[in-house]
């Protein structure tokens, strides 16, 4: 069977970062999305601890990972981790067109 998580995130668009997780083949089971730049609390690990009960992970963004440092030992799901998400650009040829014009 496949793998499940939570996923957690404090962006922008954290619908998208879901549908990132999706896309390797992992079910979400849900998603919290808190508003972008959070300051998490330990109230909020609570919340995704029990959000993640029964996944086996617990997931978010490198970005806010580097934030939970602190409070990561409070989420009580062992897997949680964070992702690393990178841009890829083919045809930069053209990207660099655009971005020239643009200046």
């Amino acid at each position: 069977a496949g793998k499940s998580a939570t996923v957690f995130s404090g962006i922008a668009d954290g619908a998208a970062f879901a549908d990132t997780v999706r896309g390797l083949g992992i079910t979400v089971r849900s998603v919290l999305s808190f508003g972008d730049h959070h300051a998490y609390t330990p109230a909020d690990m609570t919340t995704i601890s029990d959000a993640a009960r029964g996944c086996d992970y617990a997931l978010t963004t490198e970005k806010d990972a580097v934030k939970l440092d602190a409070l990561a030992g409070r989420i009580a799901v062992p897997g949680f981790a964070a992702l690393r998400i990178a841009l890829q650009v083919s045809g930069d040829d053209v990207l660099n067109a655009r971005l020239r014009a643009l200046f």
